[in-house]
């Protein structure tokens, strides 16, 4: 089932996995998800959303506030929705370098109306 969001704004963590969303055009999109770059894993794209539908606008990683050895900072991703249709946004938690590293996917589809 999908949720229709009429936010300027539709803020997504890792509990959205799996669900889908139907935004308006020029809806922002930020996906924030737990990454502990210490550990050599970050979020990637596995694939590019459909173009004329949204697009990547930013991704940082934001460090930990605090200085324990091994804490978690998290990864933020902006897209923004930008012409009808519908498109998936998928990342995977891989390590740098290494193949078939993937620790977690996250998965939404996105229906811009």
């Amino acid at each position: 089932m999908a949720l229709f969001v009429v936010l300027a704004t539709l803020a997504l963590g890792y509990g959205a996995n799996g669900h889908t969303y139907s935004v308006a055009p020029q809806t922002k999109i930020v996906v924030t998800l737990p990454s502990n770059q210490s550990t050599g894993f970050s979020w990637h794209l596995a694939a590019r959303p459909a173009k004329g539908v949204v697009r990547l606008v930013s991704h940082r990683y934001v460090a930990p506030t605090t200085s324990n050895p091994g804490s978690a900072g998290k990864e933020i991703w902006r897209f923004r929705a930008v012409g009808a249709g519908s498109t998936r946004l998928r990342l995977v938690y891989e390590q740098a370098g290494k193949t078939n590293s993937a620790g977690r996917l996250f998965t939404v589809k996105i229906h811009v109306r």
